[in-house]
């Protein structure tokens, strides 16, 4: 697993990657998010750039020269240190032991 976390932004393309059965490019991406979030399709390229600067997403290049996007790790990993980062931080801001569950 990538070592930088990822942004919500991020973690919006990640859904609709993890969601799909098959690589995705930038624009078929951009075209399942279309009416959800407030996204052009260029900052979704951009993003799933860093994402896989971040080693997050790996790519291959198809027949029409596209980048097709994967993810390179499942959401569940990614659920446990979303839990871990927000536990944390709610520890660390005084937060009650009695709602911040122990795993």
């Amino acid at each position: 697993m990538a070592k930088e976390e990822i942004t919500p932004s991020e973690w919006q393309i990640m859904e609709v990657l993890w969601a799909s059965d098959t690589p995705l490019t930038s624009s078929e991406v951009y075209k399942r998010m279309q009416g959800n979030v407030d996204m052009s399709q260029r900052m979704v390229r951009v993003l799933m750039n860093r994402l896989n600067q971040k080693e997050v997403l790996g790519y291959t290049v198809d027949e029409r020269d596209s980048r097709v996007y994967r993810p390179l790790s499942q959401a569940s990993a990614w659920s446990v240190q979303v839990f871990y980062t927000a536990r944390h931080w709610l520890n660390s801001h005084g937060a009650s032991s009695r709602y911040v569950p122990d795993c």
